[in-house]
């Protein structure tokens, strides 16, 4: 998992998953303990069409490569 803060905006906590199937939101609740406020996204070679889902009471949204690239660009 990797975290940065992007021009006023909050931390985004992104990791990356070969499949989304894969996914578990252990680490990602623990890093929201810590930061409570930001974007959730995992970013998974077999997500065709961008979704979103809740895991351990948070909003994760997934995406494929080019859908991160989207996303980052929108926020700046």
């Amino acid at each position: 998992m990797i975290a940065f803060r992007t021009r006023s905006f909050w931390p985004v906590a992104v990791e990356g998953k070969v499949s989304s199937a894969n996914f578990d939101a252990g680490n990602l609740a623990s890093f929201r303990k810590r930061h409570p406020e930001g974007a959730n996204l995992v970013v998974a070679a077999d997500v065709v069409k961008p979704f979103v889902e809740k895991h351990a009471g948070l909003r994760v949204g997934f995406v494929g490569l080019e859908g991160l690239i989207h996303r980052l660009r929108k926020r700046g």
